[in-house]
């Protein structure tokens, strides 16, 4: 039994529409373009090297058409950190930094902070000592960056859903080992 040339497009076109729907990445949607241009050539009863013709050339217009207008409007938008263009800059708290309410805001450039701590423990001498609550530790990031003096084995990363960014919100993770400071302000009761 053999393959009539309707046939062999049709097949084709499946194939490729396959390929097209697993990959999502506009691989093989011009043959499939190419492929129904074929089968209609070959049910007009045209010979098969008219067909390889049809099928190439409708391919490659296909490819020449719509590859720059599908790339164009389905590129992934690549979303760039701001890191590398702060390292180091400073900052300046223009608006308290509230993690209950999430809200806070620094302009690069002093490179000064303000946390706000709910809960946490005073650690002395390497152990939790007591309770504090309802603080602010206060200093400047290159500096407290550069006075890091130990850093823990306890990296721990949020499981919780942060973003950051005030147009776009870009998914980010929020986590850090504990590290000793040589010095920090600290303020509030």
């Amino acid at each position: 039994m053999s393959l009539s040339y309707p046939m062999l497009w049709l097949v084709l076109l499946v194939v490729f529409a396959g390929v097209e729907g697993l990959t999502a990445g506009l691989i093989s949607i011009w043959f499939c373009a190419g492929s129904l241009a074929a089968l209609f050539a070959a049910m007009a009863h045209t010979s098969i090297w008219v067909q390889v013709g049809v099928f190439a050339a409708v391919s490659f217009l296909a490819m020449a058409v719509i590859r720059p207008i599908a790339k164009k409007h389905w590129q992934p938008t690549i979303q760039k950190t701001n890191v590398d263009s702060i390292l180091g800059s400073e900052g300046l708290v223009t608006e308290a930094i509230d993690n209950i309410r999430g809200s806070g805001q620094v302009k690069i450039g002093e490179g000064d902070f303000t946390f706000y701590v709910k809960n946490g423990a005073l650690i002395e001498n390497g152990r939790l000592t007591m309770p504090v609550k309802d603080i602010n530790i206060i200093g400047n990031g290159p500096q407290a960056l550069a006075d890091i003096t130990a850093v823990a084995d306890d990296l721990k990363i949020d499981e919780g859903t942060w973003t950051c960014g005030k147009e776009q919100s870009v998914p980010v993770s929020c986590g850090i080992p504990s590290v000793l400071i040589k010095s920090l302000t600290v303020g509030g009761e």
